[in-house]
């Protein structure tokens, strides 16, 4: 395959370029899109494509310049004056004036337009990184966590009691006497605990804040699960009011409370992009106060209704 646009890039020139010519047309920017400044690279007829416009064409095609051969470079030039060869003839048949042409233009100009007006904004300051960082703080701060393992005896009713409270002393008795054997907790849920659903996945929860232990266990477990610096087998049985539990904490991770310097990069890309895009919505919202928009409601009713009426 020689070096230059593929077929899909030819064809998304040609219509940007029939776009343009469409536009073009407009006595506000007569000649303003087709016209090329600097010396003339290639002759097409009563049209000429000239430097800049050969330049910008090679520019998104480093490759072919990257040898310094003028080969791959010629091949890049050949697509382009393919493509707007192409093109006056499409303008002569009139295709430039295809509704969906033009509407694919103006979205690239509006674009265009936004990108330059925008340009490259100062960056933010240290007082504004520090000041973003205090108002959402709660975005970068972690809350301590905790990856526990239970085993769980359910009570529904007093009189079980007595029994489920030994259940889990002898299952706390075996965890304490077999707590240098790595998998022996995760044995001893399997075989024992009532509750099937962490039962099956070796009595663990996974890892939970102090707040969501406590949902989905109780504050009694949440408690016990924070009260332990180390990991380890906690050595009471731990009552609540869905039961008797024995408990593993199998690691803690401290809360985190994130200082200026090591989130400074982030803020300061999050509050550029931030700014960028008020800024960007301000530009919209200038240019469409000034156009004094209006819409005709019923108007577009009725467009909408043929369009329903016509539908396959």
């Amino acid at each position: 395959m020689r070096v230059g646009v593929t077929i899909v890039a030819v064809a998304a020139l040609v219509a940007g370029f029939l776009a343009g010519l469409a536009f073009q047309r407009s006595p506000s920017t007569e000649g303003s899109l087709a016209a090329g400044n600097g010396a003339v690279i290639v002759r097409l007829g009563d049209h000429d494509l000239r430097e800049d416009q050969v330049r910008a064409a090679l520019g998104s095609q480093r490759v072919a310049v990257r040898s310094g051969a003028v080969g791959p470079a010629k091949e890049v030039v050949e697509d382009l004056a393919r493509t707007r060869i192409l093109a006056f003839r499409a303008v002569e048949r009139g295709y430039d004036r295809d509704p969906e042409i033009v509407r694919r233009y103006a979205e690239s100009l509006a674009a265009l337009y936004l990108e330059k007006e925008l340009g490259a904004l100062p960056p933010p300051k240290e007082a504004d990184l520090r000041a973003y960082l205090e108002a959402n703080r709660g975005e970068f701060a972690l809350p301590e966590r905790a990856r526990v393992a239970l085993i769980s005896f359910a009570v529904t009713n007093g009189a079980e009691r007595a029994e489920k409270r030994a259940k889990a002393a002898a299952a706390l008795k075996e965890a304490l006497a077999r707590r240098r054997e790595y998998y022996a907790f995760g044995e001893i849920a399997r075989a024992r605990s009532e509750d099937q659903r962490t039962a099956a996945r070796s009595g663990e929860l996974g890892e939970m804040t102090r707040e969501a232990l406590a949902a989905a266990a109780g504050p009694e477990v949440a408690a016990a699960a924070f009260s332990i610096s180390e990991p380890g087998v906690h050595e009471t049985v731990i009552e609540s009011a869905s039961g008797f539990h024995v408990l593993r904490v199998l690691g803690r991770e401290e809360a985190y409370e994130p200082r200026l310097e090591d989130v400074r990069d982030r803020l300061a890309a999050r509050v550029a992009s931030e700014r960028r895009e008020a800024r960007r919505k301000a530009l919209i919202e200038e240019a469409w106060k000034e156009a004094k928009v209006t819409i005709d409601e019923a108007a577009l009713e009725k467009v909408v209704a043929e369009l329903r009426s016509t539908r396959p």
